[in-house]
């Protein structure tokens, strides 16, 4: 008989002896005894080829075994691992221990008589008349190893529906529940309405390289497809489609989706609510491009829309087209500024970008900082500021309380230009009633701000104040949210900020450590207000001077 025609029977004996010892529930298959190579899932498993002709696999999330035969990976049962493990509980003296029956040499005339053991199907092998015949050990006085002859039935069919014939009690494979998958029906699905597999989450199988697998809610989804246009959109064919919209504003037609919505982008994928809501796809092959959704820019990155950068925008973009800035010259850096006036205060209409360190020592050791460590974003969106520098003190007042002589109880200049100064809290509450509580978007600039819900009144900036959300610190809040400063200390080393959020309608204020960054918004003094006397000077410990 040819080696591989005898291999194929033993494997088939193989089976059925293990059919004989099995269990009734299918379910229950597992590889605790660590008896065969696992792998994660079918995908893993790789072809069946040569080299690891005959080799047995436990597959994890099929709770399946399988073995490569004749090039297909073709499903046995093992024996009750609730049972010895499977395991021979008789020890036999054997010429050679072999891995898997795919290191099994040929039997001829020179290995007449060889016991051999087979790691992998834990059973013994003896040549006998030029085959390789199955044999199971016996105890006996004398210690001979005696021929089985019991349990032989086996088949020689296709690998896809060699089945153990046994009188014992028999475990269903899926070739049995499910009908023969072969390379004829590949692809197919099939359910197993009595849920005896108990392993796929859909009850549903398909057919893969002769192997029936569990099949999930994509592969009944998109059973069948082929390739299409990049980022085209296509219903399932399974389950249900369950809207959660972006906002009221999409555009898509949700309204006439039943089932789940897919998008080819190389293969398909599940849609992305943004992408169902804008109506494009982001994909790889669309990486780069932008869209306008909202009075919004997004650009396709990674597969994913993401809203530009605002310190990637232009900063004119900032600006409301219908009201009447004013400007201002710092005549410290020549630095020019709009402004604005809203109700009786005129404020700076964007933030303040002073940074001659030089000039004040304040800003020295980080006291100022860009965003991103990159100048040209501070031309864009301003300064950040630690609280002590803003209100041009010396750093240790980030750690201590700034008294009446530093800090001046109104128009206290800090590093505004001449004839403006930092805002309190009055100042503050002042433009929040002039606005009117809940009316934030009338600050903020359009375009810029990160979408958070329809609840979340839209930036208008109507009042022209053209608050750009840059961000709360060097690496976060960017799109979200901004921070300003004011003069008031609500501890030693914490002080009043007011803020702008995308998730809020309101300007609001909260307290913050001081070493925390904030953008300073100057605002004009008053018109009616009398000079300041020179600045104090102080003195810290070491003998340095400080002018505010």
């Amino acid at each position: 008989m040819p080696q591989k025609q005898g291999l194929i029977i033993l494997l088939s004996l193989f089976v059925a002896l293990l059919a004989a010892c099995g269990s009734s529930d299918s379910s229950s298959s597992n590889n605790d005894d660590n008896r065969y190579k696992e792998v994660k899932n079918a995908d893993n498993l790789g072809d069946c080829s040569d080299e690891n002709e005959g080799d047995s696999v436990y597959v994890a999330s099929e709770k399946m075994y399988v073995t490569c035969l004749n090039g297909f990976w073709s499903e046995f049962t093992p024996p009750d691992t609730d049972t010895s493990a499977g395991k021979l509980n008789i020890y036999v003296a054997a010429d050679d221990t072999i891995p898997s029956l795919s290191k099994l040499i040929s039997c001829t005339y020179s290995y007449d008589g060889w016991l051999v053991f087979v790691a992998s199907l834990n059973s013994y092998m003896l040549c006998e008349d030029y085959e390789w015949v199955e044999y199971k050990p016996k105890s006996s006085s004398s210690g001979d190893v005696e021929s089985s002859d019991d349990n032989e039935s086996y088949s020689e069919e296709s690998s896809s529906s060699r089945r153990a014939q046994s009188s014992s009690s028999h475990v269903m494979t899926r070739d049995e529940i499910l009908g023969p998958c072969t390379m004829a029906n590949n692809g197919a699905v099939a359910m197993d309405s009595l849920d005896e597999i108990r392993v796929s989450g859909t009850d549903y199988y398909i057919c893969r390289s002769g192997l029936w697998i569990s099949a999930d809610t994509y592969d009944m989804n998109t059973h069948g497809w082929s390739d299409t246009t990049d980022g085209a959109f296509r219903e399932g064919m399974w389950s249900t489609f369950i809207f959660n919209p972006v906002s009221e504003e999409c555009v898509t037609e949700e309204d006439s989706y039943t089932y789940q919505v897919y998008v080819y982008d190389r293969g398909w994928r599940v849609a992305k609510r943004d992408e169902l809501c804008y109506g494009k796809a982001c994909t790889a092959m669309t990486g780069g491009e932008s869209i306008v959704w909202n009075g919004r820019t997004y650009v396709c990155s990674d597969t994913a829309w993401r809203q530009e950068n605002v310190y990637g925008m232009d900063k004119s973009s900032f600006f409301a087209s219908d009201v009447d800035y004013g400007s201002l010259t710092d005549a410290r850096d020549g630095q020019v500024y709009k402004t604005v006036k809203i109700g009786t205060q005129v404020w700076m209409a964007e933030n303040l970008n002073y940074a001659d360190s030089l000039e004040d020592v304040v800003l020295q050791d980080g006291a100022s900082f860009c965003y991103d460590d990159d100048s040209d974003n501070c031309a864009v969106g301003g300064r950040f500021y630690r609280w002590a520098a803003a209100m041009g003190l010396l750093s240790k007042y980030n750690n201590s309380r700034a008294d009446t002589t530093l800090l001046k109880s109104s128009n206290h200049r800090g590093l505004c230009p001449e004839g403006w100064h930092i805002p309190d809290t009055t100042e503050w509450n002042t433009l929040i009633a002039t606005v009117g509580k809940g009316n934030a978007h009338t600050l903020k600039t359009t375009g810029a701000w990160l979408f958070y819900a329809d609840s979340i009144n839209a930036a208008t900036n109507t009042t022209g104040f053209s608050a750009a959300p840059m961000g709360t610190n060097s690496t976060s809040g960017v799109n979200s949210q901004i921070l300003f400063c004011s003069t008031y200390q609500t501890d030693y080393d914490e002080f009043r900020y007011f803020s702008l959020s995308y998730s809020s309608n309101q300007l609001y204020s909260g307290s913050r450590d001081k070493e925390y960054p904030c953008f300073i918004r100057c605002l004009q003094d008053a018109a009616s207000s009398q000079p300041e006397p020179d600045d104090p000077i102080d003195t810290d410990d070491s003998g340095e001077t400080e002018n505010n």
